[in-house]
């Protein structure tokens, strides 16, 4: 009978728990891991968690295809169990829930945006449970409290906005050196307030004048009134985000009033939008995005190319155009589980293992990648811009972005 271990400290006894159904093997007891997965599979952001999903999937079949995890001659192998956080505060919250109580996992990978964070953040805090998510708030929860205060069995997979947002402007003046002026287009809400003012400090420290900064409602799609109002500012550039549907409306909107901006760049999205929202084609200005763990096809190295074949044999599909940064959101991260679980020579002991993240790194396809001693993914972040059709991207250290050199 195949069993599944939750890393539960089940008893004494040293239970097993039955599993149903998942994948890998080829172990001495079949023992499996749940990994309680928890992304938004509807909603304003399903698109990106259709990618997490797939993301966290590779990261698996890696594990998995390798031999599974090694612990006092038992090998165990990865199985996910998954919910939709559905891009909904009280469905994440209940989602989580389930993966934890229902399901017993103790090890959480999720969600992705900072709404469904936020919700789940205080049902995980302070428990005996492992928790990867994602989300530029989730870092900069970290970086503030030095994975301590309840956070010491958390990590994130992005950089923080505080040091992204530079890096973003880093990016965008290499290909765009000439920049003076920028406005900002957010979305509304108190989740997002401290994103808008990052920002704006990351543009006025490179000496480049934020003219206007407007919200805008998660879910809206008509922007004809804002953009007329940003027209009117004349701006070089406009920073927006973050779902793929709202900034592909922003971009065809702003081609439909004669592309008032020089580019837009774009936080959340990658480059579909460049090079479709202008009527199927491509922008007529430029399009700047970001890549964490800079991964896009843009990199153009084998080993990226290698990584998106990849995750098309694991989930059956390509990786959205649209979506394509958030393809590589939790793959690494998985791999790092696994060989933190090797080096602490536990799948039970969760204190140990996350002490063995910070420890361990593992290959991706652009360099190595670890945790870093604040529970924050230390990887390339790539911006990259889609100009006239064509797209090249430009790696940015994140710690030195912000000095302008």
């Amino acid at each position: 009978m195949r069993k599944t271990k939750t890393a539960l400290a089940v008893a004494a006894a040293g239970m097993l728990l039955a599993a149903c159904g998942g994948t890998g093997g080829g172990s001495d007891d079949g023992d499996v891991i749940k990994l309680g997965v928890l992304v938004s599979q509807t909603g304003p952001f399903a698109a990106a968690g259709e990618a997490h999903l797939g993301s966290i999937k590779v990261g698996v079949d890696k594990v998995n295809r390798a031999g599974g995890v090694t612990v006092d001659g038992h090998h165990y192998t990865f199985e996910v169990v998954s919910q939709d956080a559905a891009t909904d505060p009280a469905k994440a919250s209940a989602g989580v829930q389930t993966l934890l109580r229902d399901e017993g996992a103790k090890f959480i990978v999720g969600t992705g945006e900072t709404i469904t964070i936020q919700a789940i953040e205080p049902l995980i805090r302070n428990k005996d449970v492992l928790w990867i998510g994602g989300s530029t708030y989730l870092s900069g929860k970290l970086e503030q409290v030095g994975a301590g205060d309840g956070y010491e069995n958390v990590f994130a997979t992005n950089p923080s906005a505080a040091s992204s947002y530079p890096a973003y402007i880093e990016g965008l003046l290499r290909y765009m050196p000439e920049t003076k002026t920028a406005a900002v287009l957010w979305p509304a809400g108190a989740s997002y307030d401290g994103f808008a003012d990052l920002i704006e400090k990351a543009f006025t420290d490179r000496g480049v004048e934020v003219v206007d900064v407007l919200r805008y409602d998660l879910g809206a799609q008509d922007f004809s009134t804002l953009l007329t109002r940003l027209k009117a500012s004349s701006p070089d550039v406009l920073f927006t985000g973050t779902t793929t549907a709202g900034v592909s409306a922003i971009a065809s909107q702003s081609v439909d009033l004669g592309s008032p901006f020089k580019a837009i760049v774009s936080h959340g999205t990658s480059s579909g939008i460049g090079m479709t929202a202008n009527n199927g084609g491509p922008l007529p200005f430029a399009y700047i995005y970001s890549m964490n763990r800079g991964i896009d096809p843009n990199v153009g190295s084998p080993e990226v190319d290698a990584f998106f074949d990849d995750y098309e044999r694991v989930n059956g599909r390509v990786a959205a155009p649209d979506a394509q940064q958030y393809a590589s959101e939790f793959s690494s991260s998985i791999e790092i589980l696994a060989a933190a679980m090797d080096k602490a020579g536990t799948v039970d002991d969760i204190d140990a293992i996350s002490k063995a993240m910070t420890e361990v790194q593992v290959d991706a396809p652009t360099g190595k990648v670890g945790y870093g001693p604040k529970h924050v993914l230390e990887a390339p972040l790539a911006v990259c811009a889609i100009i006239s059709g064509a797209g090249s991207c430009e790696t940015v250290d994140t710690a030195d972005a912000g000095s302008g050199e």
